[in-house]
């Protein structure tokens, strides 16, 4: 169909009579690239496989020397193994540690002595097999060519091996048993000897301390040291156990606590019997919690034993019996022990006062009366007595030794006097003794004032204050009046 432009009429074209044919592509040239292809890839594969066939070959090249060796880069002691079989390796492991070896020793010091072990004691030596076997195991695992990389891997770097050392663990045991029984001691006391009747009484001992080793500690490091093949020198450091008793304590306890001289009066009778009563308390110890009873110490008073008939001025009528003036002695224990603040658990006045004591300080015994002594401290009393002459009489001097006291002690006694009755008191003599007729009257005794005495101890200070007051004994004294022996006849 014709078109219509506004130029005009535009004929339509007539398609052209024989039109172009398409090209074919060329066989021949498409053959050719596909066959280069082909001689790449080819080549390529060779050249792989000449690769692979050459890394082969130089893996094998590489770490078939070391087959039978150790791998480069294994070190023992820092020195290096590479190289070198199992029995060169043994060899020389050996000779590296053998003086080491020789010479180890562990040294125990106690006091002034040195203890020593050595390596021969212990069979102290080098386990090549557990030493050397991880190195030898190194790069083992996997192949040659892990073999390889392993190596690759050790010569950037470096495996190390210290020796392991073998030892006899029953044999340190031993050693350290003998170690404790040459150490372990059990403490000892000091001690104090009382020796009576010597110029020095009391001698001394020094305590001495005790130790118990430990042995498990001392034992782990010496096998920490043999495992280590590194010697050892270490101080043994036992437990200390220490005494109970100090030798300083004991001499802290051996003080005069008090200490009294009473006269024994000029008849000698009754002054023999006192020192003979004395000289039986002389070197008593009254032990800590236990007591001392003047009767069981002395004794009974009779003439087998060695007394005398006297006068016994503590029943006040002058009695004559064999024993008399052995109340001087059980008063002189009790007015000492007053003195040292011993207590005094059983003591007994006289009926009347004594002249040879204060009244209400006299200590009357018989065979049903004793005068008891008690030890509440922890550390012993000791009794120390001594007889002299001087002029005429007897004296017995007293001492009681033990922890010192801690105040000053002394007696003191506040008396009330009970007077005498007015009226006289006959008593008849049937036996004519004294008056035979009944207008007779012959004096027995004067009329005497009675008292009744109160006794206290008193406690002072350094300064002399009074600290405490105690009192120790309330004794009654009866008035005796005026007496008269009136006969039974009559003129």
């Amino acid at each position: 169909m014709p078109t219509m432009t506004t130029a005009g009429f535009i004929p339509p074209k007539e398609p052209p009579k024989n039109p172009p044919k398409k090209k074919k592509p060329k066989k021949r040239r498409g053959r050719k690239s596909r066959v280069s292809l082909v001689t790449v890839i080819s080549l390529c594969i060779l050249l792989l496989a000449l690769a692979v066939s050459g890394m082969i070959l130089y893996v094998y090249h590489v770490t078939a020397p070391y087959d039978q060796t150790f791998l480069p880069g294994t070190f023992v002691m820092g020195e290096p193994f590479g190289g070198i079989n199992w029995e060169e390796g043994i060899r020389r492991l050996q000779e590296k540690t053998g003086s080491v070896i020789r010479d180890w020793h562990a040294e125990v010091i106690w006091g002034q002595e040195t203890y020593t072990l050595n390596a021969e004691q212990i069979s102290l030596a080098v386990d090549a097999e557990a030493t050397l076997t991880p190195l030898w195991e190194y790069g083992r695992d996997g192949g040659r060519f892990a073999r390889f990389l392993t190596m690759l891997s050790g010569n950037a770097g470096t495996l190390s091996a210290e020796p392991v050392y073998t030892y006899d663990g029953e044999a340190v045991s031993e050693f350290v048993r003998g170690l404790a029984t040459l150490i372990d001691r059990e403490p000892v006391d000091g001690t104090v000897r009382f020796t009576p009747g010597t110029s020095t009484p009391f001698s001394f001992t020094d305590e001495q301390v005790g130790y118990q080793l430990e042995t498990g500690p001392v034992r782990e490091a010496l096998c920490a040291a043999a495992a280590r093949c590194s010697s050892l020198s270490m101080k043994a450091e036992p437990e200390v156990k220490e005494p109970e008793v100090y030798r300083s304590v004991l001499e802290n306890a051996i003080v005069l606590r008090a200490q009294l001289d009473l006269s024994l009066g000029t008849d000698r009778d009754a002054a023999a019997n006192a020192v003979l009563a004395v000289s039986q308390l002389g070197g008593r110890t009254i032990a800590p919690g236990e007591s001392l009873s003047f009767n069981a110490v002395v004794g009974r008073r009779t003439a087998d034993a060695g007394y005398l008939t006297a006068n016994e001025e503590a029943y006040g009528l002058s009695a004559r019996g064999v024993g008399g003036g052995v109340c001087m002695a059980a008063t002189l224990l009790y007015e000492t022990a007053l003195l040292a603040d011993v207590p005094v658990t059983e003591r007994h006045a006289a009926l009347t006062p004594v002249s040879y004591a204060p009244a209400g300080r006299e200590a009357a015994v018989s065979d049903t009366l004793d005068v008891v002594l008690h030890n509440p401290g922890d550390t012993p009393l000791y009794l120390l007595v001594r007889t002299y002459e001087a002029g005429q009489e007897t004296f017995a001097h007293l001492e009681i030794i033990g922890e010192a006291l801690a105040t000053t002690v002394s007696v003191e006694s506040t008396t009330e006097v009970i007077p005498a009755p007015a009226e006289p008191v006959y008593v008849l003599d049937r036996e004519g003794t004294h008056a035979v007729y009944q207008d007779e009257q012959v004096e027995r005794n004067a009329a005497r004032d009675g008292s009744r005495v109160v006794t206290e101890r008193v406690m002072t200070d350094a300064l002399g204050r009074e600290t405490a007051r105690e009192v120790i004994s309330e004794d009654v004294y009866e008035a005796i009046p005026q007496t008269f022996y009136v006969g039974a006849n009559v003129r």
